[in-house]
């Protein structure tokens, strides 16, 4: 969090490791657990709500599209409630 204390906005986006690639035949590289990227997303989430920023409020780049994220649905107001 504290990035988000220096103005930075982390976008989070959950690691898929491609099957044929080094990560995966030498490393051996897996997906995150489901339930660790819902609690990081979360948690990041209520930061920058807390810090008062939002993904609608980016003017370019991943955290303005946000489509490969669900940053943007943890980061709603109805989220927060």
């Amino acid at each position: 969090m504290e990035l988000i204390e220096m103005g930075v906005y982390p976008f989070v986006v959950p690691f898929r490791p491609l099957a044929g690639t080094l990560a995966v035949d030498v490393d051996g590289a897996v997906a995150p657990r489901p339930a660790d990227v819902y609690r990081v997303t979360t948690e990041v989430a209520a930061a920058l709500r807390a810090h008062g920023m939002l993904g609608s409020d980016q003017a370019a780049g991943c955290a303005a599209c946000g489509a490969c994220s669900a940053l943007g649905s943890c980061s709603s107001a109805e989220a927060a409630s």
